[in-house]
């Protein structure tokens, strides 16, 4: 028995939605399975108005920008101001090169 080519590609658009739904349900219980077993501290940089002592503010800056709004707005918050185009400066990079991916590359 031939089957009619509008049932056929019916069938498979019924069949690939079903597959898109099933995932769509897996993916969501998964998340909500993460959700319940992770730990219930904030991973929020301030906590109770305190600022998190895992948590470091990394900022790639150059000699002529102007950081201090940092240290002025956030006191709280560890942050480490790399100045890149600066070698004799206290927080810098081995060399000025892929903008702000050496500093975070080169972060201790």
């Amino acid at each position: 028995m031939l089957r009619h080519p509008n049932r056929v590609r019916i069938t498979r658009s019924v069949a690939f939605f079903c597959t898109c739904v099933a995932v769509l349900i897996v993916l969501h219980l998964w998340y909500l399975d993460r959700a319940a077993t992770a730990p219930s501290s904030s991973t929020s940089p301030v906590q109770n108005g305190k600022a998190s002592s895992d948590v470091e503010l990394v900022v790639a800056s150059m000699k002529h920008e102007n950081t201090s709004w940092i240290r002025e707005y956030l006191p709280d918050w560890r942050s480490s101001i790399y100045v890149v185009d600066d070698p004799g400066a206290q927080l810098t990079v081995p060399r000025n090169k892929g903008r702000e991916a050496m500093v975070y590359l080169t972060c201790v």
